[in-house]
């Protein structure tokens, strides 16, 4: 190895201990030479196919709801019942296939992700994923979620799949306070990964926009967690809802008789809030050391949300929360448009391999 070449090493080994944000073009350069053989379609314009999201555009057709072939019964996290296998298929109204695909949920309601046994002599780490539907996969198959690929890469790891539909850090921080679904994870030095969309913000603090008709339906009976100076931790006051009991009062009134859905509400949040969001982070990374001997990452989702996702970063920092920045990578451009599933919004499978690929590359192996 030359001096220049272990020069190198030492920079970017040094540059990796803080915030991340790696060029779009490594994207590019990601889609058209993928790690491993056969994974990636050389030919983007035929990646959605018959079998994969559907690839149209209509001005006139619209999304219908979500149907499955199963009734599912979900815990307080919104997560699946354990040892199912759910099919799940989402349609236009005019009955054209938007995704079509099967959920295997593992013992521990998890999403499946077959991990290879440790080789002799060999102790694997663990890889913890932390998240929503983003992190799940909705709308693509268990071999097509990102943790899925990340294991891929570090098959030293025994990854899992934390993710929750719909969530925000505060269904997170339920789910690891109540620790049902980490009880075969051994105390190994790993990662835990969460991963943040945007939309997380409004999900653990609600703001007035869930009192709104996008929010009011799932995120008013989500956990209210403010800080108690006395346990020196993050406490679950109750749902918004009944926490809030005044505030839900009005707002229920308005919606009755139609006033609050005719009026934009303001989307700023306040620093206390965004600080708030901020704690049930630092909670995770507390439990993640804890629980799991393990270093714990927030990694943005790609997605520049302007000034309210740049305000986190100086918090996550006051915190000491390592975090990835992948907020202004453009995984429309690299993906050639095929970035998420059209008329759902939720990732398709190419972008999760991209997602997947930028994580590998930058967390430590």
């Amino acid at each position: 190895m030359s001096k220049i070449q272990l020069f190198c090493i030492v920079i970017v080994t040094w540059v990796s201990q803080f915030a991340y944000s790696a060029p779009n073009d490594y994207i590019a350069y990601l889609a058209n030479n993928p790690p491993w053989k056969g994974y990636v379609p050389l030919n983007f314009e035929i990646y959605q196919k018959k079998g994969d999201a559907a690839f149209f555009r209509s001005g006139e057709d619209k999304l219908e709801a979500l149907t499955e072939s199963k009734i599912l019964f979900k815990s307080p996290f919104l997560v699946f019942k354990p040892n199912v296998t759910v099919e799940a298929e989402r349609k236009t109204i005019s009955g054209q296939t938007i995704y079509k695909t099967n959920y295997t949920i593992d013992s521990f309601s998890r999403r499946v992700i077959e991990n290879p046994p440790a080789q002799q002599g060999e102790t694997k780490r663990n890889a913890l994923f932390l998240g929503c539907s983003f992190t799940f996969g909705t709308g693509v198959a268990d071999d097509e979620t990102f943790p899925y690929y990340f294991s891929k890469y570090r098959p030293n790891f025994n990854v899992y799949n934390f993710g929750i539909d719909g969530a925000g850090a505060n269904d997170v921080l339920d789910d690891l306070k109540s620790f049902k679904r980490f009880g075969d994870i051994s105390k190994t030095e790993g990662l835990v990964v969460y991963t943040a969309i945007f939309d997380h913000i409004e999900r653990s603090v609600c703001n007035l926009n869930c009192y709104g008709k996008t929010y009011r339906d799932w995120v008013l009976g989500k956990s209210n967690y403010q800080y108690d100076p006395e346990s020196q931790s993050m406490i679950n006051v109750g749902s918004f809802e009944s926490s809030r009991p005044v505030t839900t009062m009005i707002f229920g009134v308005l919606s009755k008789i139609g006033l609050i859905d005719s009026i934009t509400l303001p989307t700023k949040y306040s620093e206390e809030q965004l600080e708030l969001y901020v704690m049930m982070v630092a909670e995770m990374k507390k439990i993640s050391k804890e629980k799991f001997n393990s270093d714990f990452y927030f990694v943005f989702y790609p997605g520049n949300y302007g000034d309210d996702w740049e305000r986190i970063k100086p918090l996550l920092k006051k915190y000491s929360i390592k975090f990835l920045d992948l907020s202004k990578m453009d995984f429309k451009t690299a993906t050639g448009g095929r970035h998420n599933i059209i008329l759902d919004g939720h990732p398709t499978k190419l972008s999760n391999y991209l997602y997947a690929s930028l994580i590998h590359h930058q967390l430590p192996k």
